[in-house]
């Protein structure tokens, strides 16, 4: 880089002459590569909040029966001994759903063992089986509680975060 003095003048200061027009991809790169990081650093964070948000609110009220209030919990249960979930995979989700606290445990587990893509598998399957049953319940909407809404909006920023953790990673085979 050239200096422009102070015209001739003894004593006048000196200062760096105007630099090149900026160069989008020279600016860009280094914002981008720290846009990364960063997403690398709080995504982690963020899918453990939300893991422990969704299991939070698994117990919160999904349905509204009359006067009673049933968790995410009861609902599937009942689901279960009135016969709606005997048929195939539908038989799987009263087992998934009764697990899903701890699939939540495993997934932050995971990430203390710095296995973010296991992490990011684990919390978006509870991620899914959140939207898939806040879904549902929300289409009786009549009688879907706040739950069903809170573990819908959870449930899918949760799987963005899985996935956002899954993808961070780079040390992992």
């Amino acid at each position: 880089m050239t200096e422009v003095t102070g015209g001739g003048v003894p004593g006048a200061a000196t200062r760096p002459a105007p630099g090149p027009a900026v160069i989008p991809g020279v600016l860009v790169a280094p914002r981008r590569h720290a846009v990364a990081g960063l997403v690398g650093r709080l995504a982690p964070l963020a899918m453990a909040a939300l893991a422990a948000a969704a299991v939070a609110v698994s117990f919160a009220p999904w349905l509204r029966t009359g006067d009673a209030r049933r968790t995410s919990h009861e609902v599937v249960r009942a689901a279960d001994r009135l016969g709606v979930l005997d048929a195939g995979p539908q038989a799987a989700v009263s087992v998934a759903w009764a697990f899903l606290p701890l699939v939540a445990v495993f997934a932050v587990l995971a990430l203390v063992l710095e296995r973010r893509r296991l992490a990011g598998a684990l919390a978006s399957i509870v991620g899914a089986l959140a939207v898939a049953l806040a879904l549902v319940l929300e289409n009786a909407r009549r009688s879907a509680d706040w739950g069903a809404t809170a573990g819908l909006a959870i449930g899918s920023a949760l799987v963005v975060a899985a996935l956002a953790t899954a993808l961070s990673s780079r040390s992992e085979p």
